[in-house]
């Protein structure tokens, strides 16, 4: 069993970590994630700074390794990963999300909480890639420990009082940004919005993500907040948290597709699928419909014959 930290797998450890995970010799390397962090760069520098270093996806290209991505808030499925990496007698690699660090500034956060909300905003996607189970890619991938996995943020009823007191229920999809929210070193990437403040330019950040670029640039992103007064307020995101959180989408839509559960070519797939059907029900539909005014025309004639 080795134990070591995501920074020094991402710097200077990466090409004897490659050299291990091809090795095929049966260690488990455990390795402590931040989810917020970026492993590719130092702790003093922003972590958006790059685009993040996906420790995971770079275990996946060692092909013959098995690769597990968990967090400690899900404690049945990283059991259930340790427990078939062990029997799969062959290089394994652990990522494990533990929430926050006690650094003094995020005491007060349960890191619990926080590793279950990383989960939620696709910030730290639950996997196992488990090579000895077979060759097809839909064998080797275990992807339900992902709430809602067919869609590109997990969307929750949300319940509150407005300003009238009577309580109301919507539906709000969880983002990375959301998550950001409990990261006080990433709190300068909100600002808050006024409540006078009313202009069709302010949308929610998950239709935001939805928008095309030219769209996009007349857009204000924003998400939800509730204060200390138990109010609900509305948040600007940065552009940097935005570009960031369309980072990690774009992994969570490898991920699926890695998986099967939303695939371009399943669809393209689909399409075809259902083009042909569409090309054989023509096809049949004009035959019947000649061989149709062909007993038409006969009957006629028919018709005019016994009439004469």
């Amino acid at each position: 069993i080795a134990l070591e930290s995501a920074d020094h797998l991402a710097g200077s450890g990466m090409p004897a970590l490659s050299q291990l995970l091809s090795s095929g010799r049966p260690v488990q390397i455990f390795v402590r994630v931040l989810a917020h962090g970026n492993p590719g760069v130092s702790q003093d520098e922003d972590p958006f700074k790059h685009y993040r270093t996906e420790l995971g996806y770079f275990g996946i290209s060692h092909r013959q390794a098995v690769v597990s991505q968990a967090s400690a808030a899900r404690h049945q499925d990283l059991l259930r990963n340790f427990t078939a990496a062990l029997g799969a007698t062959r290089t394994s690699l652990h990522l494990i999300n533990v929430g926050l660090r006690p650094t003094g500034e995020d005491n007060n956060l349960n890191a619990w909480l926080v590793a279950g909300a990383a989960l939620e905003g696709r910030v730290h996607p639950s996997f196992l890639i488990n090579p000895g189970v077979g060759d097809d890619s839909l064998e080797r991938i275990d992807f339900s420990g992902n709430p809602q996995p067919e869609l590109d943020w997990p969307i929750h009823d949300f319940v509150y009082l407005d300003r009238d007191g009577e309580q109301q229920t919507t539906e709000q999809a969880f983002t990375f940004a959301d998550y950001a929210l409990l990261i006080p070193k990433l709190n300068q990437h909100f600002a808050y919005i006024p409540e006078s403040c009313e202009s069709e330019e302010l949308i929610e950040l998950d239709d935001f993500l939805m928008l095309s670029q030219d769209e996009a640039a007349e857009k204000v992103p924003f998400v939800w907040a509730v204060g200390s007064d138990n109010r609900l307020h509305r948040l600007v995101v940065s552009r940097v948290l935005v570009l960031a959180t369309l980072d990690r989408l774009n992994y969570w839509h490898t991920l699926q597709a890695m998986a099967g559960v939303r695939s371009s070519y399943i669809d393209i797939a689909a399409e075809r699928a259902r083009e042909s059907l569409r090309e054989e029900f023509d096809k049949e539909r004009a035959e019947l419909q000649a061989q149709f005014e062909s007993e038409i025309e006969s009957i006629r004639a028919n018709s005019a014959s016994e009439v004469m």
